[in-house]
């Protein structure tokens, strides 16, 4: 925000302040703005805010608010892709929600098919139905997610393609009729639909699919009379056919990957654009190789719930010309359940991609933020892995690999054990430097499930378990009553009270505990009522994500320790049930 000549605090700081479309135009007459850039949250996308930016007086730095209308409406985006011949998989729609036609014929579809809000994107409300199994629970919990995300409950049902890639297509055009596909984003690596990791180029396709994309995403934006940036979205099949997806009528997260291998500034583009000058871009050609990924607070120990806490350490990478850090984090910075989990965008521009993935790393090695849990170390974790070098992996891959990567973790633990004793240990050895009979190649052994460590420096352990020997850096900060610990590209944080990252406080098998902080938006029982194990019990709500917590045990509910719209805490206990 230091690049910022003003910035405004708004009156209320819920979410529903950041969506005040009124608030936020006043602020912009009051300053005598020329124009408004709406960013990529849920405003960019939203034709009714466009519309009272442009009759206020103001330039709306985006595609026309009729465009946004026609284009965010999956089922009329959808048509106009079969009119231009853009293959579409096939689909069916609600007309209004709770539409009984919709329920009907959603039956008669082959299996399996994916559900998501017709008139969002995100990933927020999606599903993959591989058979009618609580078709009904599933649909009304996707219809909610719309409702309050999107103001639009109304739902669509497409066929799934089964690890399927996500190729996307950055395309402006200027009023003059001028109009560029500047490359590919490939944003296969997601979690929950949501991206992780995006590069340009895609090395998933050739140069005909890449043309072929490409032509088709202009087409869709020729046809509309599209004006402004924009991306167009497709699957990838495992045969290499390409179907149309979405229309995004905004600058994307992930914009900065282009910008590295175009060289071209996409947000100056914008405001060009919304100036109605003419954009000559006939010269630009690739180069090299960019990589972004998406540091979010979550914790991938817990199946990438979100996280919440205060920063009291960061550390970033130098910024060069070839490597940028997009974002907002300060010391004492409380991270809350109410936004949206995204802390920072990393992203390394190398002359191929395996120069760019070596820089990536060597940066997130230097990347150090403590006080809230995220997902650097499965950033880390999938750059190094084989299915991401020989770009095997899919939009389902992460789910698949999860429990690789949390029996990996688990290994190593006993690593991250020995630093912790081995701290506690120099702690205790106030004049041990002092003494010239300490001697720093000497082997020290503790009885820790049959792991020694012998000091060699200060920063570094060498550690000895069975015939495997090596030396790790690391880096360790205390807080409050837990340890931080970083090395091999991993985070972890041990207390005295519990020597295992991620694992919930001891309690009775017959309790309901938050696993992450955040709303309770939604109880679905009361005091009294029987209820058998995996029940929905409570419906909550953190970063602008729904979750259901089933009951733990077959009973009857006893006591609740919580209300709704109350905000709990992590671990803390909800509901319990008498066996």
């Amino acid at each position: 925000m230091q690049h910022f000549d003003r910035i405004y605090a708004l009156p209320d700081q819920q979410l529903s302040a950041f969506l005040d479309m009124d608030a936020i135009i006043a602020i912009a007459l009051n300053e005598k703005a020329d124009a408004i850039h709406p960013g990529y949250g849920f405003l960019s996308e939203n034709p009714v805010f466009a519309q009272k930016v442009v009759d206020a007086g103001l330039i709306w730095i985006g595609p026309s608010a009729s465009v946004i209308d026609q284009l965010g409406n999956k089922e009329q985006a959808k048509a106009i892709a079969k009119q231009c011949q853009i293959p579409v998989l096939d689909h069916i729609y609600e007309a209004t929600e709770n539409d009984s036609l919709f329920l009907k014929n959603i039956t008669t579809m082959p299996f399996p098919l994916i559900v998501k809000p017709l008139m969002g994107g995100g990933g927020k409300g999606m599903q993959i139905l591989f058979d009618d199994t609580d078709l009904i629970a599933k649909l009304e919990e996707s219809r909610m997610i719309a409702k309050h995300a999107f103001g639009d409950g109304r739902l669509m049902a497409e066929r799934y393609i089964e690890n399927p890639k996500h190729i996307e297509i950055q395309v402006l055009r200027d009023a003059h009729g001028h109009a560029y596909a500047l490359g590919e984003r490939d944003c296969t690596v997601q979690r929950r639909h949501q991206k992780i990791i995006e590069e340009s180029p895609s090395v998933a396709i050739n140069d005909l699919q890449r043309k072929a994309i490409a032509d088709d995403a202009l087409k869709m934006i020729h046809h509309v009379g599209y004006v402004n940036i924009g991306t167009v979205e497709f699957l990838l099949d495992e045969q290499g056919q390409h179907y149309f997806m979405e229309v995004n009528t905004r600058l994307q997260v992930e914009h900065v990957v282009t910008e590295m291998v175009f060289d071209v500034d996409l947000v100056a583009c914008q405001i060009q654009i919304a100036q109605d000058e003419v954009i000559e871009l006939e010269n630009l050609q690739p180069q090299g190789h960019a990589i972004e990924v998406r540091l979010y607070a979550e914790s991938p120990d817990r199946d990438f719930l979100p996280s919440s806490g205060i920063v009291s350490h960061v550390t970033l990478p130098p910024e060069t010309k070839t490597t940028r850090v997009d974002h907002n984090i300060m010391v004492g910075q409380h991270i809350t359940s109410m936004f949206d989990p995204l802390l920072l965008k990393l992203t390394v521009w190398g002359e191929n991609r395996d120069e760019a993935i070596a820089d990536l790393l060597s940066a997130l090695e230097q990347l150090q933020l403590v006080g809230v849990m995220t997902n650097h170390s499965f950033i880390a974790w999938t750059l190094e892995h084989p299915d991401f070098d020989q770009h095997k992996h899919h939009t389902q891959w992460v789910k698949k690999v999860l429990p690789t990567y949390l029996k990996q973790r688990q290994q190593n633990l006993g690593e991250a054990l020995a630093i912790w004793q081995y701290e506690k240990w120099l702690c205790n050895q106030s004049t041990w430097e002092q003494d010239p009979w300490n001697q720093y190649d000497a082997t020290y052994t503790f009885p820790l499930d049959q792991l020694m460590w012998n000091q060699k420096k200060v920063e570094n352990i060498a550690f000895e378990k069975y015939d495997k020997s090596w030396v790790s850096p690391y880096r360790l900060y205390q807080l409050g009553c837990a340890t931080w610990i970083f090395f091999a590209q991993h985070w972890y944080v041990l207390t005295e009270k519990d020597l295992s990252l991620g694992s919930q406080t001891n309690v009775s098998d017959n309790t309901l505990q938050a696993p992450m902080t955040g709303t309770v938006v939604k109880i679905h029982v009361k005091q009294g009522d029987r209820v058998h194990k995996d029940q929905i019990l409570i419906e909550m709500e953190a970063m602008k994500m729904q979750y259901k917590l089933a009951s733990p045990a077959d009973g009857i509910v006893d006591v609740f320790h919580c209300t709704e719209n109350q905000v709990v805490n992590q671990d803390q206990i909800l509901v319990e049930v008498s066996i």
